[in-house]
């Protein structure tokens, strides 16, 4: 069984590098070809279900990919971005200028964090395992599935699934327009696949 892990496309936010959790903003013309590009990589790897978070940067995304397989979508609000509480729309210099010890709290020491009158970390990871262990169920034993969302989730699905302590949230870059796989058989899981760029 394979599950690829699709960050979604570039949006005017990453472009701005303002965090952008809850808010909805449609994809760039160049996030529309990030994921052209990956459509076009998993083009002999046809999934047989599409997982997508209901943000619409990440929706488009999806679409994109089910118009290239011509297979079903299925939403979970477990794939949305983490809840950056009021941090929402600043830039990492601005929260620096007005938080730098909660931001240096979160680069230290990200397991124990909570964004302010937002999610915690450690919240996130445990919906987003939530969200795998069901989608293990729900596939075949040799099965294929696309999982599209963001950076926050994406990084918690790798670090569980690895058994990596969540104090290396930081360590893992996923770029936007990015693809990774874990292939699970009855070993166990194997990381075959990250952060990729076609």
């Amino acid at each position: 069984m394979k599950i690829f892990l699709i960050r979604h496309g570039e949006t005017e936010a990453s472009v701005l590098k303002w965090l952008c959790g809850r808010t909805d903003v449609p994809l760039t013309d160049g996030g529309i070809r990030q994921i052209q590009g990956i459509a076009a990589f998993l083009s002999g790897r046809k999934p047989a279900v599409i997982y997508t978070s209901p943000l619409l940067r990440a929706r488009q995304s999806a679409e994109i990919l089910r118009s290239r397989f011509g297979v079903t979508i299925v939403e979970d609000r477990d794939l949305r971005e983490v809840d950056f509480g009021d941090w929402e729309g600043l830039t990492m210099d601005q929260i620096r200028l007005r938080a730098p010890a909660e931001l240096d709290h979160l680069r230290r020491s990200p397991d124990t964090f909570v964004f302010p009158n937002g999610e915690s970390v450690a919240d996130l990871v445990l919906r987003v395992r939530g969200f795998m262990g069901r989608v293990i169920e729900a596939q075949e034993r040799d099965g294929t599935c696309c999982v599209v969302s963001h950076g926050g989730p994406l990084r918690a699905a790798l670090l569980d699934a690895l058994e990596i302590p969540l104090r290396n949230y930081w360590r893992l870059a996923i770029a936007h327009g990015s693809v990774s796989c874990l292939s699970h058989d009855g070993g166990g899981v194997v990381l075959s696949l990250l952060g990729c760029m076609p």
